[in-house]
This record gives C-alpha cells, sequence and structure tokens, in this order.
C-alpha cells in the first residue's frame, strides 16, 4: 500500500475519532431531554444538542513501523496447513456485526449501494446488498434508471436473508409499490435486529427515484416495521402530503405525525433548509424531542450524505448501540466527512462526501495494529 494513501487514511479516522470522542455518556440522553406525558399539551422545550466542535484539519502521522510477517517478509516461515484451519475456524466464531442495504446502484458511486457500502466498512460493519435498481447517473444528475424485476428482488433477499446473518437492514431506493410488499414479506420471513427506513424519494439532484405510489405502502406498511424513520425535510412534506417545512417547529410536528405510522423513532433532517446556520435534525421517539445540533459545512460535495447517514446509524445499530448513540454518532461521521471532503472535485457536479472510502482502509490498518 502506498504511504501517502496509508497517511491519508490515518488523518480521516483521527478525524472521525475526535468528533465520536466527544458524544457524551448514552446514558445521560434522557435525562437531557425528559418531556413526561402529562405535559404533552405544553410543547417541550427543545434540548439543544450541541455537535462537536468544527472537525481539525489533517494531522499527518508518520507510517508505522511495519511487523514482520508473512506478507512482508520472505524470511517468515508460513503457518503449517494444520493451524490455518483453526485460524479460519476461530474467525468464523466471531461475532460480527452484519447491516443489509436494499436500495439502488449509483454509477457515480456517491450514493445508493456504493455509499451504504463505503459508510458500512468505515464504521466496521460488514455490508451485504440488495439493488432495487440501476442507475446511470453521475455529478450532473440522473440520466436513466432500470428497475430490476421485483421477483429478482425476492430472490436476492432470500438468498441473503436465508443464509446470512444479517442484524440490521437499512433500505433506500424503493422505487414501486411492489418492491415495499415483497421486502415487507421477507422481513416477516426472516426478522432481523432492527429496520432503518431511509425514505429515498428524489436525489439530490432533483430527479425523481419512486413512484408516487409508494407513499401510500411506505406509510401503511413499511413505516409499521421500522425501527427508525430517516427523512429529510423534502422528504417528510410529501409523507404528509405536501406540508411546508419551514423551521425547527415545523420539523417537530412533522416528526410527531410521521411517528404515528407505526416506526418506534424518528429522524427529521434539516441540512436542506438554507435558512438555519446550523445543521439541525429532531429526533423523536413517540415522547421526546432532541434536537441534533452540528456545523454546516460549506461545501457542494452533499450528494449522497442521506444514504450515508443511514447507512451509519444501521451500523451502529448492528454494533449494538442504542437509537439515539447510533444516530449521534452518524450525524458526526457525515459532518467530519463533508468537512474533509469540502473542496474534492470529480466531475462538474456534486459528489458525496469522500472520507469514508479512505477511512475504511483506515479502519482495517487500525484493527491490523491492535491485533497484534
Amino acid at each position: 500500500m502506498r504511504q501517502d494513501l496509508t497517511l491519508a487514511g490515518l488523518s480521516a479516522l483521527h478525524a472521525f475519532d475526535h468528533a465520536k470522542s466527544s458524544l457524551p455518556a448514552p446514558g445521560r440522553y434522557r435525562e437531557l431531554t425528559h418531556h413526561p406525558d402529562s405535559q404533552r399539551n405544553k410543547p417541550p422545550a427543545p434540548v439543544h444538542f450541541a455537535m462537536s466542535p468544527a472537525p481539525p484539519q489533517p494531522i499527518l502521522r508518520p507510517h508505522p513501523r511495519p511487523c514482520i510477517s508473512s506478507f512482508s517478509s520472505p524470511r517468515r516461515t508460513r503457518p503449517s496447513p494444520r493451524a490455518r484451519p483453526c485460524r479460519l475456524a476461530a474467525a468464523r466464531e466471531m461475532p460480527w456485526p452484519h447491516v443489509l442495504t436494499v436500495a439502488g446502484s449509483d454509477s457515480g458511486a456517491g450514493a445508493g449501494i456504493q455509499a451504504d457500502l463505503k459508510a458500512c466498512a468505515a464504521l466496521g460493519a460488514y455490508c451485504s446488498t440488495v439493488i432495487t435498481a440501476v442507475t446511470a447517473q453521475n455529478t450532473a444528475g440522473v440520466h436513466g434508471v432500470h428497475l430490476v424485476p421485483e421477483e429478482f428482488i425476492r430472490e436476492q433477499l432470500n438468498s441473503v436473508l436465508s443464509d446470512m446473518s444479517v442484524d440490521v437492514v437499512k433500505t433506500g431506493m424503493l422505487p414501486s409499490a411492489g418492491i415495499i410488499q415483497i421486502l415487507c414479506e421477507s422481513l416477516r420471513k426472516f426478522p432481523v435486529k432492527a429496520l432503518v427506513v431511509d425514505p429515498v424519494m428524489v436525489s439530490t439532484s432533483g430527479d425523481s427515484l419512486s413512484d408516487p405510489s409508494t407513499l401510500t405502502n411506505y406509510r401503511d406498511e413499511l413505516f409499521a416495521m421500522a425501527d427508525i424513520v430517516t427523512p429529510n425535510v423534502k422528504e417528510a412534506s410529501k409523507l404528509l402530503g405536501g406540508v411546508s417545512l419551514h423551521t425547527v417547529s415545523d420539523m417537530r410536528d412533522a416528526a410527531a405525525s410521521i411517528y404515528k405510522f407505526g416506526p418506534r423513532y424518528v429522524l427529521v433532517k434539516g441540512g436542506d433548509m438554507p435558512d438555519l446556520s446550523e445543521a439541525i435534525d429532531v429526533f423523536y421517539d413517540g415522547k421526546e424531542f432532541v434536537e441534533l445540533r452540528g456545523h454546516r459545512i460549506k461545501t457542494r460535495n452533499t450528494h449522497g450524505t442521506g444514504c450515508t447517514l443511514a447507512s451509519s446509524i444501521a451500523a451502529e445499530l448492528a454494533k449494538g448501540s442504542t437509537m439515539l448513540h447510533a444516530v449521534q454518532v452518524a450525524k458526526n461521521y457525515v459532518e467530519s466527512a463533508l468537512h474533509h471532503s469540502k473542496d474534492l472535485i470529480i466531475g462538474n457536479g456534486p459528489q458525496g462526501p469522500f472520507e469514508a472510502q479512505v477511512s475504511s482502509i483506515q479502519y482495517w490498518l487500525t484493527a491490523k495494529l491492535q491485533s497484534r
């Protein structure tokens, strides 16, 4: 591996570790945000949950001195054939967090399945995929969409869920009502620990990614099975019949309305609200509102941030985090990724956060170093 790439990975992980280390202990969240049901007629005061300070500039660390291994030195004798099966058996017995993403493919790799894979890898979770659609898109927009036949999507779901130990399912682009129905049937047949629903309807460039008929299936079927739903303000408006969302108070009302469709938690994302000086998301569990506040990063590279956030939440849930803690870690990760890729230029339009790619490399390197 080239040394410059390794240094880039080290600096990216340093930024993510800094953001993650600033989180308060998970046990404090409810103490900070408790609003008894008896006070529900009185709008609860929002909790201003401050994000971490601005992510630091990358710090280049010296490349660690490599250890002598069978991969780096021909002098090291390779393990005997008798020893190798024992090591493989031990690896198979180790629990590994596993996220299945059900979404569309983005040929530009900024969003969709590609963003999910990168985010999960960066956060230390295995990610399998079920592809619902193949898009022809780049940084300028979506130029074509080819839907995968519904019965083949069912076959993909059965293949993964019947054989592999999936902890969390994360959904993205579900372009037809039939696909949503097949997904619900598959999850009833093969239950998982958690379901993260990102109701992707319109791309960052404004292109429609789902049929209008899917709104009913989202609200009546999928949301009732979801552990968390993560719409942005535009998607929340569509789900609620076109209501206008301009303020944080509007976002809280939307979260409460979407909660009535059945999910255990709702996260309404405010990154698309240009009038807000901060990036504010509203988290709601049916009793309490938490306002998650972060820095608004000035960059055009916001393509795929919703996919990255939802996948990061899924990865943290697969690792055993509580819901609010998973959301906080994911939000910090996306903010750090936006900061470190704000000046990135790939193509003529917006690209997705790039840090996930180098962080995934560094996650592997760090795990190797710690295991020695």
